[in-house]
């Protein structure tokens, strides 16, 4: 099962809007967890990859322009690959 924009995080606006912005290919390897504010943007011909058990709490953005497989973060913010 995947989760968008939850809003369990006391410390994030849970009115801030979440983005999926997709032209590539994501994989989902178990359920996944997407907190208010996370924002996911994949390229063309880009891949992500998200491992078992994968959350992330709030305010998290991801741009992916090649190939990235993240196993499991919890709670960080405004990274890039």
């Amino acid at each position: 099962m995947i989760f968008i924009g939850f809003a369990h995080v006391s410390i994030n606006d849970t009115n801030e809007y979440s983005l999926w912005n997709v032209e590539g290919t994501v994989v989902f390897k178990g359920k996944a967890g997407f907190g208010a504010g996370s924002k996911i943007a994949v390229g063309k011909n880009a891949e992500l990859t998200f491992g078992q058990n994968f959350l992330i709490t709030a305010s998290q953005k991801s741009l992916v322009l090649k190939k990235y497989i993240l196993e499991m973060v919890v709670c960080f913010h405004g990274i890039f690959w």
